[in-house]
C-alpha cells in the first residue's frame, strides 16, 4: 500500500497511457473502495452490487484516454462510476438507492459526447491554448 500511495496522479497518467499493468493495478488499489462504497450506496442487491464493481474498472479501461487527460482522477473516476451504475441498473429495469444531481448533469452530457466530439473539443483548446501563448 505505501508504494501505491507514493505515485502522484500524474505519474498514474503516464502510467495509464503507457498501459503499464501496474497502473492499472495502483488505480484500482486506490480508487476501489471509494468505487465500491458508491455502488454498495445505491444498489440494494449484493450480487447486483458486485456485478456492477467489477465492471466499473473495465469501464474505465475503456475510457483510457478520458483518464489520462484528468487533472484530478478521483472526481473523474467517481463520476464515471456513478454513470456506470445508472446505466447498469437501467439495463436491469432497477432504480438506485440514491441520486446525485451534479453526477447526473455529468452522465448526460458524457452520453452526448462522442469520441470525436471530445477530440475535437480538447484539439481546440489546445490550440487556443497554443495561440493564447504565442
Amino acid at each position: 500500500m505505501v508504494y501505491t500511495e507514493a505515485i502522484t496522479n500524474e505519474f498514474l497518467r503516464s502510467a495509464i497511457a503507457g498501459n503499464k499493468p501496474k497502473a492499472w493495478e495502483t488505480l484500482y488499489d486506490r480508487y476501489s473502495p471509494a468505487v465500491y462504497g458508491l455502488v454498495c450506496s445505491m444498489v440494494m442487491d449484493k450480487d447486483v452490487a458486485n456485478d456492477i464493481f467489477k465492471s466499473v474498472f473495465v469501464d474505465l479501461k475503456e475510457k483510457k484516454v478520458q483518464l489520462e487527460m484528468q487533472a484530478s482522477l478521483h472526481p473523474f473516476i467517481l463520476k464515471s462510476a456513478y454513470c456506470h451504475i445508472i446505466s447498469k441498473l437501467e439495463n436491469l429495469g432497477l432504480e438506485p438507492l440514491t441520486r446525485n444531481s451534479v453526477y447526473d448533469a455529468f452522465c448526460i452530457a458524457e452520453k452526448s459526447t462522442n469520441a470525436e466530439d471530445a477530440r475535437k473539443s480538447v484539439r481546440n483548446e489546445f490550440m487556443m491554448l497554443r495561440s493564447s501563448r504565442n
